[in-house]
């Protein structure tokens, strides 16, 4: 997956889907999982991207 990150190492290109698929699971419980982290300001997220906080 280090193919994903930016040179910063903080930012992530990966869809919901994508990142369920490598690791066997929905897109429903990754973005449900990383809307919580981003509520206790854990990572920031946007359209294809994941930033690491």
């Amino acid at each position: 997956m280090l193919y994903y990150f930016e040179q910063d190492e903080k930012i992530v290109h990966i869809s919901h889907e994508e990142l369920g698929d490598i690791i066997g699971t929905s897109r429903e419980v990754i973005s449900r999982i990383l809307k919580g982290f981003e509520n206790n300001n854990i990572v920031k997220l946007s359209r294809l991207k994941i930033e690491i906080c």
